[in-house]
């Protein structure tokens, strides 16, 4: 415990100064002076021997609330020895704290005044005394149960400490790649490519899907390419094979020469893709690929690249009038030369429902013309007569080079 410095007490120096009273001043300056300075050489050697010990003569004293700006030197007087403030905000040390400037100050901490002074000097400093410490965000010792000892090493046998010159593989896991293989049913095959027509490779064994040789001899007696030869499908490249197959119109099971996805001389040349669609019918009313025009619906079909495969139409026309919907424009197409236009349906008439171009011609199921640029403006176009029903009817529309 620290020892208070020695001062006279005020009752004694009281009840001298009573008696004294008492005696009318009688014995003021003899006895009662005597006594009084006595008790003034008393404290002195006490002073002195606690001098002579060297002890902190200090104590530490409440003092009340302070904020983090309310430190100041001002403070730093014998007077303000020992008191203790408790602090009401957070901020930083001063010079004027014992441990230098920039130390944390919390809400909580307690800073006492201090005497730091040697050799007879004072030299009076705040001191950041320990306050509350806030240990939410350590880690407790139950959670560590498992990988650490408990003598605070690290349990190799259950956790792996990192290695100088390793590290974590990259995090290029993709939920992507994750769905891809939750696809895979349990137990699948992998299935390649192979060299032999009509045939695949599952799990590296070539296994037949179909007899080429059947099919091409069928395919021999059944019709002719435009030149009159036998088709040979395992001899066409992938190239050739679209074109060729333009010319196949009589095997009514390879009507692919009407979607838009073939290629080559084949390629479909309306830019037939449900935004262009949504864009050139504005009469009616768009709900994602189903149009209303009138008592009519048109639903666009797309494939996985947003192709528009068909068009199909069912409802009735009432509106009093022919209604057009435009499949595209003729824009890009090139000056004099010659295009076929289909629709891909033939249960049509140019007196219910055809394919049209304005100022061309008007047919149920194609039409041949030579592009100039006074058709820049034109489109091509199904057209539905008043007064006609059409039920689930699906129009495959299609302009293609004819040769």
């Amino acid at each position: 415990m620290a020892i208070q410095s020695v001062t006279k007490p005020m009752a004694l120096d009281e009840t001298l100064q009573s008696t004294n009273t008492a005696l009318g001043g009688v014995a003021k300056d003899t006895t009662l002076q005597s006594t009084n300075g006595k008790m003034d050489s008393v404290i002195t050697k006490l002073q002195g021997i606690i001098d002579a010990l060297g002890v902190d003569t200090s104590v530490y004293k409440a003092a009340g609330n302070k904020t983090c700006a309310e430190l100041v030197s001002a403070l730093l007087v014998a007077s303000n020895l020992g008191n203790v403030y408790n602090i009401t905000d957070s901020g930083t040390t001063t010079s004027d704290f014992v441990d230098g400037s920039g130390k944390p100050i919390h809400v909580g901490d307690n800073v006492a005044i201090v005497d730091v002074g040697t050799g007879g000097s004072n030299v009076y400093k705040f001191d950041l005394l320990a306050g509350m410490v806030d240990l939410s965000n350590y880690i407790q010792k139950s959670s560590t149960s498992g990988f650490v000892k408990n003598d605070g090493t690290i349990d190799t046998t259950t956790y792996q400490p990192t290695e100088a010159g390793k590290g974590l593989s990259s995090n290029d896991y993709t939920s992507a790649e994750k769905t891809k293989l939750a696809g895979i049913a349990t137990g699948a095959t992998k299935t390649e490519a192979s060299t032999t027509n009509g045939n695949v490779k599952i799990n590296g064994t070539e296994t037949q899907v179909y007899n080429d040789a059947e099919i091409q001899g069928k395919l021999s007696t059944a019709t002719t390419s435009s030149t009159g030869n036998p088709i040979n499908f395992s001899t066409l490249s992938a190239q050739n094979a679209e074109s060729t197959i333009i010319d196949l119109e009589p095997i009514q099971d390879l009507h692919g020469y009407d979607k838009p996805w073939v290629g080559g001389v084949g390629k479909n040349k309306l830019p037939l893709t449900l935004p262009n669609l949504k864009t050139l019918n504005v009469s009616g009313t768009w709900n994602n690929n189903v149009y209303t025009y009138d008592n009519l619906t048109f639903t666009v079909n797309t494939d996985s690249d947003g192709n528009v495969i068909e068009v199909n139409i069912n409802g009735s026309n009432n509106s009093g009038d022919n209604l057009f919907f435009l499949f595209g424009s003729l824009s890009d197409l090139t000056e004099n030369a010659s295009y076929i236009f289909t629709s891909g349906n033939s249960t049509g008439a140019s007196n219910t429902y055809a394919i049209n171009i304005a100022g061309v011609d008007t047919n149920p199921t194609s039409m041949t013309f030579t592009y100039t640029s006074a058709l820049s403006s034109s489109a091509g176009r199904l057209v539905i007569r008043n007064n006609i029903t059409i039920n689930n009817q699906k129009f495959y529309p299609m302009i293609r080079l004819s040769t």
